[in-house]
């Protein structure tokens, strides 16, 4: 494997084995659309409910969760576990893009888009039951440790609720507002973004039934590799060039989002330039290209790119240093390593 992407097709496997649970799962709660709506959105069906197999997402979490259940000899057993963790996540999208008011998702329009807010909501809210039933699938065939693991899905997917709250905060508050901080920026992103690869990771441990320092291992390496690919993405989406990354070049600050390089310049920023990059990122308008570049060249000139790439570079490293202390053979870690290399991009993304 020349490229370091490459590496990500040994989740071919464990994807494959997730959608067909998925796919069995759901095709057998029934013909209601409600149910219907679901298999859209997961890409087992087109908006005219006709089946097909569309990209409907990486199913990163859940392919990790049983790549490392593969690696303790549990995949079988793994399999409901990782499949309500995809579960819930996708039911977390399903929100997400009401919230957002996305009318696309992987290329596709949304659920709320194509049936409405209401029933999107209602479809959502169904697909959270689902993902524990999915796994009861477990619990009822491992009932000696199904409390812990089911404690520990149930309980962070609460931290994710939480974690989107926070989020939806601050979306709402002006740069200048108080609750919008590099602190609370962290503290989001932990709990929306990093918590649930952390938890993909620790459940393989649970399932095998490791000691707790195993399973404190697997937390470390997922959740530093959460916080990791987050902070890779809030570069990405000020600085990734648009012919390596496909997407819409500085597309977050054109939507005035509050990623940590930006709130990172405001609380570094003095009083002068704090009110000119307010004026900027608070107006109603959309922002010319010419305010765009602007606010690059501050966030360049107060080092903004230069702080989150270091703090990237550490939850990587740290990531990292979890894997080498797990009980997997040399091989099994350098796969590991070598798909956190994978999963963040770099130098020849950036153009700062």
């Amino acid at each position: 494997m020349n490229k370091p992407e490459a590496v990500l097709t040994i989740f071919d496997k464990y994807v494959r084995a997730i959608d067909q649970e998925l796919d069995t799962f759901f095709t057998a709660q029934g013909e209601k659309e409600l149910y219907l709506m679901m298999r859209y959105f997961l890409g087992y069906l087109d908006r005219d409910f006709n089946k097909v197999h569309e990209y409907s997402g990486k199913r990163f979490r859940s392919g990790a969760c049983l790549l490392l259940s593969d690696y303790y000899g549990k995949m079988k057993e793994a399999l409901p576990v990782a499949a309500s963790i995809e579960i819930f996540h996708n039911f977390t999208l399903i929100h997400d893009d009401i919230e957002d008011h996305d009318p696309l998702r992987r290329g596709k329009e949304t659920v709320w888009k194509l049936w409405g807010v209401e029933q999107a909501i209602n479809t959502g809210d169904a697909q959270l039951a689902l993902s524990y039933i999915e796994l009861l699938k477990y619990a009822e065939k491992n009932p000696r440790n199904a409390t812990k693991v089911q404690r520990l899905l149930y309980e962070n997917y609460l931290k994710v609720a939480e974690g989107q709250y926070m989020d939806i905060k601050m979306a709402e508050s002006d740069i200048d507002d108080v609750y919008v901080t590099v602190d609370n920026y962290l503290e989001m992103i932990y709990l929306k973004s990093a918590t649930l690869v952390a938890v993909s990771a620790m459940a393989a441990g649970l399932v095998a039934d490791k000691d707790e320092a195993e399973c404190q291992k697997l937390w470390d390496y997922g959740l530093n590799l959460g916080l990791a690919y987050q902070l890779s993405d809030d570069l990405i989406s000020i600085w990734g060039k648009a012919e390596n990354t496909g997407k819409v070049e500085a597309k977050d600050l054109e939507e005035r989002k509050k990623t940590l390089p930006v709130i990172y310049l405001y609380d570094k920023a003095d009083d002068k330039k704090k009110n000119k990059f307010a004026a900027l990122y608070d107006k109603k308008e959309n922002l010319t290209h010419d305010e765009i570049s602007e606010i690059k060249m501050m966030l360049s000139e107060d080092k903004a790119h230069d702080y989150v790439w270091d703090l990237m570079k550490e939850k990587i490293e740290l990531s990292n240093k979890a894997i080498e202390a797990l009980s997997f053979s040399d091989s099994e870690k350098q796969t590991l390593l070598n798909i956190n290399k994978a999963l963040i991009p770099n130098m020849k993304w950036w153009d700062a």
